[in-house]
């Protein structure tokens, strides 16, 4: 999904991004043209990818490292989660391979992705993360969520009890809308600075991979990575 009003991103714009992106070293891939060939993916510096380890997942030292920045309300992203990522966890990231970062990217078209992503993040406080992250893309399939007002936090509230986290804990940093606010923005910005424009976006070795595509075609592009370091 595009970030603000997708009528206003014409081609023009896009290819001006597109020519930002390639002009500071980090080439962009339409993955609907595949069979274009691909430059040499630039690394990622690791130091730069997160301060939240809870929020990743795999060996940081993982000769690949995948950043996806997305959003809670997206449903582009919920079909990842749903249809993609466990394979990805399966093959690439218990296994080694890969290295899985998560960061924030709420949309403003989106009026409950910045309070879930705050939930998210207050989860991780206590090594909670992930399971907050699948049963968030979850709810808000299910039509459980979707608001940004109190009727999501009581939700919020009950998916934190499901979880058994800490809820005096997990309440006050839910209610702590500074301090999210700032851990939501810390990511919001890397990703400006990474050229996102949207959700889902991944960084795949320093390479733009935009939208929820089938395992097949990540299983394309790891697989070519690792075959280049030798892995």
């Amino acid at each position: 999904e595009i970030r603000g009003n997708p009528q206003r991103l014409d081609l023009t714009a896009t290819r001006r991004l597109h020519a930002r992106a390639q002009s500071a070293g980090r080439p962009v891939f339409l993955l609907r043209q595949a069979a274009a060939p691909e430059p040499t993916a630039a690394p990622v510096d690791m130091a730069g990818i997160t301060t939240r380890p809870n929020n990743t997942q795999g060996d940081a030292k993982a000769p690949v490292t995948v950043i996806e920045y997305s959003d809670f309300q997206c449903e582009f992203c919920a079909s990842f989660v749903r249809d993609t990522k466990p394979q990805l966890e399966a093959s690439y990231i218990k296994t080694g391979k890969v290295y899985f970062v998560y960061r924030d990217y709420p949309l403003a078209i989106h009026p409950g992705a910045k309070q879930a992503a705050a939930a998210a993040n207050c989860a991780a406080d206590q090594a909670g993360f992930w399971p907050m992250h699948d049963r968030l893309y979850n709810g808000a399939v299910e039509g459980e969520w979707a608001g940004g007002d109190a009727a999501d936090r009581s939700v919020f509230l009950g998916y934190a009890q499901e979880l058994k986290l800490n809820m005096d804990t997990f309440q006050s940093c839910l209610d702590a809308t500074s301090a999210n606010e700032k851990r939501i923005q810390t990511d919001v910005a890397a990703g400006d600075r990474h050229f996102i424009i949207g959700t889902p976006t991944f960084l795949l070795n320093g390479n733009v991979v935009r939208g929820a595509h089938s395992y097949r075609v990540w299983q394309s592009l790891i697989d070519d990575r690792l075959a280049k370091l030798g892995k």
